[in-house]
């Protein structure tokens, strides 16, 4: 596996254990704004919503650099980290209803995190313009099972127990280029973007007990699968004054999936196509955009947990220096929550800038992206 896979991949497991939903966005300015992207990506994110974005650029703008962006979120709704570490401190023997009680506190508990990491350079053209793009994605969910038999006769050795903790793990990395061509009449504008990509899809299946579990023991030579495919993303933006966007994106248009048996249990990971629509109205100073994902975006075969959002983001921009961002997702499943985004973007110059961005929903929510970048 690319090292650069293996170690965002160690980074998310690793802050998501520790106690850092899928966050909204895929890059620090959508995150604070909702992960609003399809409408409003700038030329240099285009890769990472809808490469038609990458073709509305300014006439000044020359090359952008995006490096990198860096994202994670974790909703531990019921503690689970805790609950597990407080498990490991208690011998079932010196203290058996304290071990019984912490073992009960873990049903129906679980842990979904993620982690994003990726890099843009794009050069803007007045013929076409391209984007040479990476982006490593990761989902995490851990989840216990415990056994009634646990419960009624608390074994003399923990190692014993039959109860389990079953931790998933699943992403992709994507290398990819992005072509747009916009083409003009009067005040309109229609822009069509194509992002082919060679995508490696990973996966993690770890089973063991709430007394064993370790993180450490987590890696893909032991307990994990990881293949590469040819992958499509592509969409459309037209915009009838130079301040309004409309716009519809497809990603990963080439269903994939990988699977691993595991030694108790099989677990597969899910790369469906995801459609999604936005509308954005921009006059250089005001920003706000509306996304809407007309698919449900599910990740792991065997758990009953996807993600759907409606989102709204406003930006106010200072003369290209200060910009203040907010935004909101609203769930369209069960499964996952509301979300509320803000964040801060500085870019003195015009050239340099950092975005950083938070999200809380909740539960124990919480996401945090921060990027660096540069424009000429």
């Amino acid at each position: 596996m690319n090292k650069l896979g293996v170690l965002s991949l160690t980074a998310a497991v690793a802050l998501a254990t520790s106690n850092v939903q899928a966050a909204v966005g895929h890059d620090s300015r959508s995150m604070a704004m909702g992960g609003i992207g399809v409408a409003s990506a700038s030329y240099l994110t285009a890769p990472f919503y809808n490469p038609a974005q990458l073709a509305n650029h300014n006439e000044t703008d020359d090359i952008g650099f995006l490096i990198p962006t860096i994202a994670f979120s974790v909703h531990d709704k019921d503690d689970l980290v805790d609950k597990i570490d407080t498990i490991q401190m208690i011998d079932p023997e010196q203290d058996p209803d304290a071990w019984v009680n912490a073992l009960k506190s873990m049903e129906n508990s679980t842990l979904q995190g993620s982690g994003k990491l990726g890099t843009v350079l794009a050069v803007p053209g007045r013929s076409v313009s391209v984007a040479f793009y990476t982006q490593n994605q990761l989902h995490l969910f851990v989840q216990p099972t415990v056994s009634q038999e646990d419960i009624d006769n608390p074994p003399s050795d923990p190692m014993d127990m039959e109860s389990e903790v079953w931790g998933l793990a699943g992403g992709t990395l994507d290398f990819g280029i992005a072509l747009a061509k916009a083409f003009h009449w009067k005040e309109h504008q229609l822009s069509i973007g194509v992002t082919p990509k060679l995508q490696t899809i990973y996966l993690l299946n770890y089973l063991a007990t709430p007394d064993d579990y370790d993180i450490d023991d987590f890696d893909i030579d032991d307990h994990g699968e990881h293949q590469t495919h040819f992958n499509l993303d592509a969409g459309i933006s037209y915009q009838p004054v130079p301040q309004f966007t409309l716009a519809f994106a497809a990603r990963n248009l080439i269903e994939q999936s990988i699977h691993n048996e595991g030694e108790v249990k099989s677990a597969t990971y899910l790369v469906e196509p995801s459609y999604s629509v936005g509308a954005s109205f921009d006059n250089d100073w005001f920003l706000l955009s509306f996304d809407w994902d007309l698919t449900e975006q599910r990740y792991f075969k065997e758990v009953d947990y996807s993600t759907q959002f409606a989102r709204i983001g406003l930006e106010l921009n200072a003369w290209d220096w200060a910009q203040i961002r907010a935004g909101y997702a609203a769930s369209q499943t069960d499964t996952a929550d509301d979300m509320i985004t803000a964040g801060i973007g500085l870019t003195p110059f015009g050239a340099f800038g950092l975005d950083i961005a938070a999200q809380y929903g909740e539960d124990n929510q919480y996401a945090a992206s921060a990027q660096l970048l540069f424009t000429f």
